[in-house]
């Protein structure tokens, strides 16, 4: 079964990027600084990411976790492939909707809350 960073470099050269171009991506992403140096070392199977950076590569790619990791080789967990796949979402949602999924009812009410409190403009059509 291949690496995961053979897994990596095929899904980054299948979206025609740069090591650059995804350490800029993914820093965007996770809200914390990934270096060119970093994602190379993730191919070359020399270091691999912590597992919220994992899970934010696999969302950017979207594929599974244990796709990537090389334990698997469904690209999305069958619940995920059922789903139909836009394409055009950022990935950044894909990680809040995640995060969602993970929360109580009051939680998400809370993160609805502070969200249209902080991009009312982004809420004006609803």
């Amino acid at each position: 079964m291949p690496t995961f960073g053979e897994r990596v470099r095929a899904l980054r050269l299948e979206r025609g990027l740069t090591q650059s171009e995804l350490a800029t991506a993914l820093t965007s992403v996770c809200g914390e600084a990934i270096t060119r140096s970093a994602e190379s070392m993730w191919e070359s199977n020399q270091r691999r990411p912590k597992y919220e950076t994992m899970e934010a590569l696999a969302a950017y790619f979207q594929v599974d976790v244990a796709y990537l990791t090389g334990r698997s080789e469904q690209r999305r967990a069958s619940a995920e492939a059922a789903a139909p796949e836009t394409g055009d979402e950022p990935p950044e949602i894909t990680l809040i909707a995640r995060a969602g999924k993970k929360m109580s009812p009051d939680q998400r009410d809370l993160m609805l809350r502070w969200a249209k409190m902080t991009f009312p403009e982004a809420f004006a059509d609803d």
